[in-house]
């Protein structure tokens, strides 16, 4: 599947109700964002975390989601994580709480801006 049907998909809805529609050994999968707490990234796949509490393998890596849903309410707070500012519960020193009791790691480098994204907009 080519990054623009992807992104195609989620510029034809609002934010709330736009799902990201990924190819798997399975078939095709159509996650809703609003449900997608985070991503985790490992090499060259990313698991999809749910608020469901299940997970889904993807074989695209965390770059390619950081390019398509940077604008859709996700931020990049580490090099092994994208989360959904939908999720997100407060920021700590190093870490995000996810509004599931989850804390996500922040980069040093991503202190300030994670404060300006998640308060400023």
């Amino acid at each position: 599947m080519e990054v623009k049907h992807a992104l195609s998909n989620l510029e034809s809805q609002s934010v709330e109700n736009q799902k990201l529609v990924l190819p798997t050994h399975n078939g095709t999968l159509r996650l809703p964002l609003k449900q997608i707490t985070h991503i985790e990234g490992e090499r060259n796949y990313s698991y999809i975390y749910l608020s469901n509490g299940s997970r889904e393998l993807s074989s695209k890596n965390l770059a390619y989601f950081e390019d398509i849903l940077t604008d859709k309410g996700f931020f990049r707070s580490h090099r092994s994580y994208l989360v959904n500012r939908y999720h997100m519960d407060a920021i700590k020193e190093d870490f995000i709480v996810l509004k599931n009791g989850l804390e996500i790691a922040i980069a040093r480098r991503k202190k300030g801006e994670i404060r300006g994204w998640f308060y400023g907009g």
